[in-house]
């Protein structure tokens, strides 16, 4: 069972008023005749289920009839959390001026943008989404020879002028 942190609760929720996939588990009848109902929420859901732990929100409950379910039809987005190490680490430099003005000193071009870096990442490294980065056969390595390695040498030349 996982416990609930602080950092769970910070999950962006897209809508409160979307339905959430989940089933009863239990319940029991509190002393004053309150009716305790214990759910069980689906993983795809978890962002809104943990909005729900807020005390004294408003919630209306209502019971499908068996074999439906409550899902979305739009899967859920990932963030950065869900990419890999190689991903995230493409993603940063994409945004990050100082290597946007090491390929302004490689290529002696303009100004570069977020857009023109995630293109030379993907050319580069022959993948179509910076997501295949961690998975697509040999796209690891030429990110780490082809972008990190001569990006990273570039910072030491400059630190060291």
């Amino acid at each position: 069972m996982h416990t609930l942190e602080r950092d769970d609760m910070s999950e962006e929720v897209e809508s409160e008023n979307l339905p959430l996939s989940a089933a009863v588990a239990g319940g029991r009848v509190l002393a004053d005749g309150t009716l305790e109902i214990r759910i069980h929420v689906e993983p795809g859901d978890r962002a809104r289920g943990l909005h729900l732990l807020n005390p004294g929100l408003p919630l209306a409950i209502m019971a499908l009839k068996p074999g439906h379910a409550a899902k979305n039809d739009k899967p859920a987005a990932a963030t950065y959390r869900d990419f890999g190490p190689i991903c995230r680490e493409a993603i940063d430099l994409s945004a990050n001026p100082q290597f946007h003005a090491w390929r302004m000193h490689c290529g002696k071009l303009g100004a570069y943008t977020k857009e023109q870096a995630r293109a030379l990442i993907l050319t580069t490294c022959n993948v179509g989404s910076r997501k295949d980065l961690d998975t697509a056969e040999g796209a690891r390595e030429l990110f780490i020879e082809h972008i990190r390695k001569p990006f990273h040498a570039w910072l030491a030349r400059r630190a060291g002028a």
